[in-house]
């Protein structure tokens, strides 16, 4: 039988197909858990069917992907103002994993069928959070986003990565409204906030007029490359030329295509610039993407594909051999709460150039070339010096190897340890 647990993380983000940043910050978590020597387990929602069996349970936890639901409002959810729900655990000893959402150092989950869903809704619904009630009460609930749950017996922990539908409200679907009360409740509920950046924390004392001391900044992990860490030369030479790129002549761009990640200021740039060069740009086309990319249309052509290369989603291994090879990696987003992708490249010993707004200076330091994201022709002039200086390049590139050691897990393992201790004590 499995230790009680010190901390219940949710899998809200976790259980995501493809991973975002929020879904790497709750893998990076429960690995500095455990190199902390603490014991997690997890609270799931896949509607797993009743049964005796513990090892029929566990099966079934792992047999599909979870389908959403839209759960109807009403005296279902009601049930939980009046009495706290109570999720079945299940040992996790048996099953051979795949990659997912379940490490293999966890033991146990706590299940309960579309509780997220069913916590949402009734917030929405009543203003009221959902009550869990464990057998087995850990002594932590981290919540790595704000949740409209708590944990009967256990202390609160939530983790706010920013305030974007309310900085930004422009760039975002987010019911803005929802956002500001769910963010409010979560702050007042928790006995610890997390924020991934001084300019998260930031953010929430000036929105919501919460105690500095309540907030804990632990920025977040890069996490380990594993397998690719160094893709085998065959693979990056039939990569680039795939891309019809040549090594140190294309910029590169990693993120969403969407409002807040800024791309058009990046597309205005390289129209400035010499026409061997290209942009490749790796994520998937959410929100608004068109209106993003017409400036591409605008500038080069409807067959833009000789300077920008849309390459959609990418696994890891090509991804960093992108970084690798790149003259240089730029990240134009008008805000972020943290971001992870400048790091990655520097990582790789990528020169990076990055927005002067919100986190960015702050993540990225001394190791990186600055522009504001409404001045095209600034970036312009930092993607130049890069191009035309040898010696930046190396300069930037030994800076960054540097900077992204202050982020290792290490490091966020003793930050983490630090934020948990009085709670724990």
């Amino acid at each position: 039988m499995p230790e009680r647990p010190d901390i219940l993380v949710d899998t809200y983000n976790l259980r995501l197909e493809h991973g975002t940043g929020i879904k790497t910050y709750g893998l990076s978590l429960l690995e500095a858990i455990h190199r902390l020597g603490r014991s997690a387990s997890l609270l799931t929602d896949k509607p797993v069917p009743a049964s005796k069996h513990n090892l029929v349970r566990e099966a079934m936890l792992f047999d599909q992907p979870l389908r959403q639901q839209r759960w109807r409002e009403g005296l279902r959810l009601a049930r939980n103002v009046l009495r706290p729900a109570r999720p079945t655990p299940i040992d996790v000893t048996h099953v051979i994993r795949s990659q997912g959402y379940v490490p293999d150092h966890i033991e146990r989950v706590h299940n309960l069928s579309h509780v997220y869903e069913r916590a949402g809704g009734m917030f929405r619904r009543f203003g009221r959070a959902i009550t869990i009630s464990l057998d087995d009460a850990p002594r932590i609930w981290h919540a790595t986003t704000p949740l409209p749950l708590s944990v009967r017996h256990a202390r609160t922990v939530t983790t706010i990565h920013d305030v974007i539908p309310l900085r930004l409200p422009y760039t975002t679907l987010d019911n803005k409204q929802y956002f500001h009360k769910l963010v409010r409740h979560s702050l007042q509920r928790s006995d610890l906030i997390l924020a991934v950046s001084e300019c998260t924390k930031r953010d929430i004392v000036d929105l919501f007029a919460v105690d500095p001391e309540k907030i804990a900044v632990t920025w977040q992990a890069l996490p380990a490359l594993g397998q690719a860490a160094a893709p085998h030369p065959g693979f990056v030479k039939s990569l680039l030329q795939r891309n019809k790129v040549e090594s140190g002549r294309y910029l590169l761009f990693v993120g969403n295509i969407e409002p807040k990640k800024n791309l058009g200021v990046l597309l205005h740039a390289l129209a400035m610039l010499p026409e061997d060069l290209t942009l490749i740009v790796v994520g998937r086309k959410a929100w608004l993407w068109e209106k993003e990319l017409e400036p591409a249309q605008h500038l080069f052509g409807r067959d833009f594909s000789k300077r920008v290369r849309l390459l959609g989603y990418m696994p890891a291994a090509a991804i960093q051999a992108l970084y690798a090879h790149a003259l240089c990696f730029v990240f134009p987003s008008i805000y972020e709460g943290f971001g992870l992708p400048p790091l990655e490249a520097m990582r790789q010993g990528c020169p990076v150039i990055a927005s002067n707004t919100s986190s960015l200076p702050e993540v990225c330091g001394e190791a990186a070339l600055y522009f504001n994201p409404r001045e095209p022709d600034e970036l312009r002039a930092c993607i130049e010096r890069v191009l035309e200086d040898a010696d930046l390049r190396r300069q930037m590139s030994v800076a960054g190897r540097d900077r992204v050691e202050f982020f290792s897990p290490e490091r966020y393992s003793e930050r983490l340890a630090k934020a948990y201790a009085p709670l724990l004590a």
